[in-house]
């Protein structure tokens, strides 16, 4: 996607200057001079297609800070997501777990972007892939979930989500504290049940039962909270055994 005979640095710089004069345009479409106008336009014409990726809402900080990070992961962390049929790769992204959407930070890291669910109901964030799931898939809640397996029979799906805010001060200053806590479902015939450990999963396949715990143990496997690559693993053993028996 970068632009022809520009370098990635370079078409990183327009980007950013393109972000800038867009909101400026936004903020003061009566007061910018015609030339920045004519400026701005130029940056987008010649960003192209990629400019579109940037032209969400952008994120308001947190006045008060946290203590307790409402992200996940808590730091811009590298990943991929499609956008009108565009694969962007390398692209900061986060999880805002309070507000339930994804943020993307702009190239020159002074914004965050907001990415509308409907434009981009998935992406993947390091190694995970995280999609947004609704009435219409008969989720819990609508919200985006870490998808830690997936197949067409059944899948698993972790969810995070805020418990409480509480407010602790560090001498006249008050930051937020984030509770955050998860869910893990497993999505089975149409129905969503929440599992929190090894003997949840298996009480839905119980003709795999010794199997399943001789891998468990064999593995040290132990499914439960922040062990999705426990999970995933005993889902697809699992997976594994189901297509033995057809």
């Amino acid at each position: 996607l970068l632009g022809a005979g520009r370098t990635k640095k370079e078409d990183t710089m327009k980007i950013g200057k393109a972000i800038r004069w867009g909101i400026a345009i936004c903020l003061f479409p009566l007061t910018l001079p015609a030339q920045n106008i004519d400026i701005a336009r130029q940056y987008q014409q010649e960003v192209g297609i990629q400019g579109l990726l940037y032209r969400g809402k952008l994120e308001k900080s947190y006045a008060l800070g946290y203590a307790n990070s409402p992200y996940y992961p808590t730091e811009y962390t590298t990943g991929k997501l499609t956008y009108r049929g565009l694969v962007y790769q390398d692209i900061p992204l986060l999880l805002n777990i309070e507000y339930k959407y994804l943020v993307m930070q702009s190239p020159d890291r002074k914004y965050s972007i907001i990415l509308s669910p409907e434009a981009v109901p998935r992406a993947t964030i390091g190694a995970w892939d995280y999609v947004y799931l609704g009435p219409e898939d008969h989720a819990p809640y609508q919200d985006y979930y870490i998808a830690v397996y997936e197949s067409p029979e059944w899948s698993i799906y972790k969810q995070f989500y805020i418990s409480n805010i509480n407010k602790q001060y560090e001498g006249s200053r008050m930051y937020l504290d984030f509770s955050i806590k998860e869910r893990v479902y497993l999505k089975k015939d149409g129905r969503w049940t929440t599992i929190s450990s090894r003997n949840d999963f298996i009480k839905h396949f119980r003709q795999y039962r010794t199997q399943l715990v001789d891998y468990c143990k064999k593995n040290r496997l132990r499914p439960g909270d922040k062990r999705e690559e426990d999970w995933r693993k005993l889902a697809q053993y699992c997976n594994e055994l189901t297509k033995d028996k057809e």
